[in-house]
């Protein structure tokens, strides 16, 4: 990943007659070592764009619909989620209530 970064930011450079940094800071990684932290991190990639639901660039569509689109193929989630695509969609759309379910943790483990 970092001589990949490199060489973009010497392309950036060159080409904008730029000088600096092109990225701030270290990219961060996680190992991704369960099935069920695999689908939250799907379904965070997924909702990452305000218009999930129908946002172009994303695979998230052609999931819940169950066709391959280019080499985005949908092999993963049939493995990774044992229901349907709608399981997956529900999964996906439940995100809030799930967020505000950890926030009211992340609040009572902060009282204490």
């Amino acid at each position: 990943m970092r001589s990949t970064m490199t060489a973009y930011s010497m392309f950036y450079n060159k080409k904008y007659s730029h000088s600096g940094h092109v990225f701030q800071g270290p990219y961060k990684a996680s190992l991704v070592d369960s099935s069920q932290y695999l689908q939250h991190i799907c379904r965070y990639i997924h909702r990452n764009p305000e218009n999930y639901e129908s946002y172009p660039y994303s695979s998230y569509i052609s999931s819940i619909r169950n066709y391959s689109v280019g080499w985005v193929g949908n092999r993963l989630f049939t493995e990774i989620f044992d229901g349907t695509t709608k399981d997956y969609e529900n999964f996906v759309a439940d995100y809030e209530s799930y967020k505000v379910s950890l926030e009211l943790i992340a609040t009572e483990l902060a009282d204490d």
